[in-house]
């Protein structure tokens, strides 16, 4: 969070945790004018310990943690890879690429 915050000087950054049920998990936006916002949303998968990243351009998340528009796609990770996890959102909300 450092790093993104340090990069992104100068940018509205939204941090955001939520909790349902079966998961906890945070979201991030980094806000750019129109569409063109990025944001990411990760936690615990529920079927498994993988972590599931949400991500794509102009989307929402319900308080739920659940995208409430269709342009959102998912990547897993094996449980225990946290750093690649982490290094995939960085690098989509920094570049907007996947």
């Amino acid at each position: 969070m450092r790093y993104l915050a340090k990069e992104e000087k100068g940018r509205d950054l939204t941090v955001s945790c939520y909790a349902n049920c079966r998961e906890q998990g945070y979201h991030i936006i980094n806000w750019q004018e129109g569409l063109k916002s990025r944001a990411v949303s990760f936690s615990e998968d529920r079927n498994s310990d993988d972590i599931r990243v949400w991500y794509g351009p102009g989307v929402w998340f319900g308080t739920d943690g659940v995208p409430v528009n269709d342009n959102c796609v998912s990547r897993s990770f094996r449980h225990k890879h946290e750093r690649s996890a982490a290094a995939f959102a960085l690098r989509y909300l920094l570049t907007g690429k996947d």
